[in-house]
């Protein structure tokens, strides 16, 4: 309880100091109410006070119109992430969805995971080296009607690209799991142990309820059944 107290303290009275990472606090204080507050304070830090423009030209998808979804991420490799949702991105019906890889982390030509990537969307683009709005502007460029972010507040995250707005619709899912704190993400993908219903309040988000579990996963992996004792583990 000292503890708490004193971490509560830190991450919202003392604004010398760099607001705290929200991913840790998550893991330290269950306490929702907690959570919104210091997911606003460290969205406030990192985009400030920025809202998207509208898409005053924006028009909703026909049944004779591809939905177009954009995948922002650092984590088009070998990571969890991409172990997770793999398999979501080759599992796209691409009659339907027009599918976009957005990556502003490493470009590995002999890392199986971004082969993968690369061969099942639509189109993969290198964005590291460019300036979030620019990363913004080529999703608004694309005319996309939905931009996912999948790091959230994440090591190597950027925001701002969904600050400055690259799609009309913007959802954070998986690599997060809780409110973002910002105004311009408009849902989160949960389920009722990671989002529960009851806490909506708590979420700057819609929250969109997955009937069992939020996360994808790969299930063709094969899951060993070797058994390991104490020392091994």
């Amino acid at each position: 309880e000292v503890l708490t107290k004193k971490i509560i303290e830190l991450s919202e009275k003392d604004h010398s100091r760099p607001a705290p990472s929200t991913f840790s606090l998550l893991n330290l204080i269950d306490d929702p109410e907690f959570h919104l507050r210091a997911t606003r304070n460290y969205t406030r830090e990192k985009v400030g006070t920025l809202l998207r423009d509208p898409f005053l030209d924006y028009k909703k998808p026909t049944g004779r119109k591809k939905i177009k979804v954009g995948y922002f991420s650092a984590d088009f490799h070998d990571h969890a992430t991409m172990h997770l949702m793999i398999k979501a991105l080759e599992a796209h019906d691409k009659k339907k969805f027009e599918i976009t890889a957005f990556s502003f982390g490493p470009e590995l030509k002999d890392d199986p995971y971004q082969t993968r990537v690369k061969n099942c969307v639509h189109t993969f683009y290198n964005v590291s080296g460019m300036s979030d709005i620019d990363i913004a502007n080529l999703g608004r460029k694309l005319k996309l009607d939905i931009a996912v972010d999948l790091k959230g507040h994440t090591t190597d995250c950027r925001p701002k690209i969904f600050a400055f707005g690259a799609a009309p619709i913007q959802i954070s899912y998986l690599g997060f799991p809780g409110t973002l704190g910002d105004k311009n993400i408009d849902f989160i993908i949960g389920d009722e142990f990671v989002t529960p219903l009851e806490h909506e309040k708590y979420y700057t988000e819609k929250i969109i309820q997955m009937p069992h579990s939020y996360q994808v996963n790969d299930n063709t992996k094969k899951i060993s059944r070797k058994k390991f004792t104490k020392k091994q583990e």
